[in-house]
């Protein structure tokens, strides 16, 4: 019973910005290693002036950096010098956008206010507010996306009215009394954002409201790219949107938006419902402005990125479906048609990496524009369609911004115009490579992201880091930023002496149809079909040590290392995140919101797949776990509902605890389904760097035993 005890006192409860106690730092520095890793800038928002000489990007710290300051800024590239210029130093100024004279730039910030819009003339120095004008005092509703018109006179606005909770819990006679349900329930209602679509004169600051009755504005997506939603037609008469029935609330994944497009002068609405429920956004209209290319989020409910790109005609009733052996069609990098309108340029996901495709309208044939080794999160096109401006990378090296001739793409190499991985020259770095392996039941090569340490050979052993990412229907992407995790990055971990594998079971995003399909209602199933051969073609090459192996996961990933956890004894340690351990209670404390979520991979809900939900959840079989594990969830206390998952962290600390497993369990106050703050981040990394050396490679202090192991 004392050991009992002592665990049910490791409970770490860690406000946002708490000082954390330093790591070890007499051989292995954390904080000074993620310092330099996360120094590197992420680069987003691509734009080149309209007379092509100038490109103009948000420039970014990660969020975890210690030295993030005010968030993102403004840049200028200059494309024959490769100079590169500081625009704006404004709080987190972001989604940047030319004027089609090239004399003013829009973009987002969080100067005075969050999602404000701000106009820079070039000609001037300082900016100033377009949305909601001066009247900075005005708490406004924040702008979500946004289009100039193309000759500059107009800008399209996508806007958010939705429910406050936080300001709704500040107005409560007393925030330490929830009551939940019925009339006094001002936290957990469900009351549907509503998403507006307006114009505005950027000189008289007049805008006018052009929702149509009864819809939503689909604006929900816009985070997941920096091209925007919206789309002006060719003549500037008529702006393309999606949108969803009001009663429809934001969240419930795959439910019937549609493709509109409004007259701007007589608010006219062209509907093109095609007659059932797919989820159509991102709209392109043709250099001609006769037809319009969207993507096709089909069929509904499927939670990866499985995507069709539909053309429709000049009348409404006339779509058709573009034929493409691309399955997997990325929302990172919407669509753009090339010079001519005979094709649309778009981003498929080719396994682990995302690479730009030209696809013929005509025949649907298509051809890639960038290197099969380089994952690219964004493209544009000079004015004049000439050149195409792309920001790729991989997991070797951060992302660069490159151009190359739009004819000669795929056969030349493109020019590279930033150096941004200069700044890590001097640090040893891992050597990040593709791997495959065949499953368990001979249906499917797997593919993995294999991290080498720096000096990697072949003939010693290493002690695995088994990295399951989240989703479910995602994929580890072969990117220097996604191999940052939750648990700190890639490289640190390779610097500490782990080899890393980064595996893409059955049912993610990126390989086939058949693939994705494999996943439904096998929650779980992947670790011995997928995963575990991988980790044994790495032993019987000799590079693993079968004795010091670990077990990472987070959202999706963490349920998995639980599942994994239960099934077998040889991980070392573990570190779960955010996840979840009993189905049917994720299910009821977060209905209505996953409801959809759940009917998709399980065909029903908790009561229609009592059994299903029931032998799924590893909850239901933590006696059997023996691995040492560091729980981990956000505690975001602004009401009843939330994506923290401290419900289902403490449920599985509460098991370990009484199966006397190790566990330490931390929560993160004011932290959702993962992490804001840079030092609540490091402080995280730092334990679960202490915990995988002390279990694992039998390094340090034991962390159940120190005096920050709880408070």
């Amino acid at each position: 019973m004392a050991r009992r005890t002592a665990l049910a006192l490791l409970v770490t409860v860690l406000p946002v910005g708490a000082p954390a106690t330093p790591a070890e730092t007499h051989d292995f520095d954390v904080r000074a290693r993620l310092n330099r890793l996360y120094d590197v800038p992420i680069v987003s928002g691509l734009d080149v002036s309209p007379d092509g000489s100038t490109i103009l990007f948000c420039r970014d710290r990660h969020v975890w950096s210690p030295n993030n300051g005010d968030g993102s800024e403004l840049w200028l590239l200059e494309r024959a010098s490769g100079r590169q210029r500081r625009l704006t130093y404004g709080k987190n100024d972001r989604r940047p956008r030319w004027s089609p004279r090239g004399d003013r730039i829009a973009f987002l910030s969080d100067r005075a206010g969050a999602g404000r819009l701000w106009l820079l003339t070039l000609s001037e120095s300082e900016a100033r507010p377009l949305w909601p004008g001066e009247r900075l005092s005005d708490e406004p509703t924040p702008v979500v996306d946004f289009a100039w018109s193309p000759d500059g006179r107009t800008l399209a606005l996508v806007i958010s009215e939705g429910p406050d909770r936080r300001a709704r819990l500040a107005t409560l006679p007393n925030p330490d009394v929830l009551v939940i349900g019925g009339n006094a329930d001002v936290l957990s209602q469900r009351e549907p954002v509503r998403t507006r679509l307006l114009v505005l004169d950027p000189t008289s600051g007049e805008t006018r409201d052009l929702t149509p009755p009864g819809l939503n504005v689909s604006a929900d997506m816009a985070e997941f790219s920096s091209r925007a939603m919206l789309a002006w037609s060719p003549d500037g008469s008529r702006i393309a949107f999606g949108a969803r029935p009001v009663s429809i609330v934001s969240g419930n994944v795959g439910r019937g938006d549609d493709i509109y497009s409004i007259d701007v002068q007589t608010s006219s609405l062209v509907g093109r419902e095609r007659g059932r429920p797919a989820r159509d956004h991102w709209p392109a209209w043709s250099p001609r402005g006769d037809r319009l290319a969207t993507l096709s989020h089909e069929p509904v409910g499927t939670y990866s990125d499985l995507k069709s790109i539909i053309l429709y005609g000049a009348a409404p009733e006339q779509a058709e479906k573009l034929p493409l052996n691309t399955a997997y069609i990325s929302t990172r990098c919407g669509l753009q048609w090339a010079p001519g309108g005979r094709a649309i340029l778009f981003c498929a996901q080719q396994g682990s990496n995302r690479v730009l495709v030209s696809a013929d309208i005509a025949t649907g044939s298509e051809r890639r524009l960038t290197p099969a080794d380089r994952s690219v999160s964004e493209f544009t096109l000079t004015r004049d369609g000439a050149t195409l401006v792309v920001l790729m990378g991989n997991g070797n090296a951060p992302h660069e911004i490159f151009e190359l001739p739009l004819r000669a793409a795929g056969s030349i190499n493109p020019k590279r115009l930033t150096d941004f991985a200069a700044l890590l020259r001097d640090m040893p770095l891992a050597t990040v490579e593709s791997i495959r392996w065949r499953s368990r039941d001979d249906r499917f090569d797997i593919e993995g992201l294999l991290v080498k340490p720096p000096g990697f050979t072949p003939a010693r052993r290493y002690p695995l880091l088994v990295h399951l990412h989240g989703g479910p229907g995602s994929t580890h992407q072969n990117t220097f930023t996604d191999l940052n995790t939750i648990f700190g990055p890639a490289h640190l971990y390779a610097q500490l002496g782990f080899l890393m594998l980064f595996p893409n079971p059955r049912g993610d995003s990126g390989y086939s149809t058949e693939f994705a399909e494999a996943f439904r209602a096998k929650w779980g199933d992947e670790w011995a079909l997928d995963i575990e051969p991988g980790i044994d073609e790495l032993i019987a090459r000799g590079w693993v040590d079968a004795e010091r192996m670990a077990v990472i996961g987070h959202s999706y990933g963490a349920y998995l290392t639980a599942v994994v956890t239960t099934k077998t004894n040889r991980f070392k340690a573990a570190s779960f995140s955010d996840g979840m351990v009993n189905l049917t209670g994720d299910y009821v404390s977060k209905w209505p919101d996953f409801d959809e979520f759940y009917a998709f991979y399980f065909g029903g809900n908790h009561v229609e797949k009592r059994r299903e939900y029931y032998e799924r959840s590893p909850f239901f079989a933590v006696e059997r776990v023996k691995t040492p594990t560091l729980v981990r969830a956000g505690n975001l206390r602004a009401g009843y509902k939330t994506y923290g998952m401290a419900d289902q962290a403490k449920q599985w600390f509460g098991g370990l605890r009484i199966n006397d497993t190790p566990a330490i369990m931390i929560l993160h106050n004011d932290e959702g389904h993962g992490i804001r703050s840079s030092s609540t981040y490091a402080d995280y990394v730092e334990r679960n760097v202490r915990w995988l050396r002390y279990w694992v490679l039998g390094q340090g202090e034991n962390p159940l035993e120190r005096s920050d192991a709880g408070s």
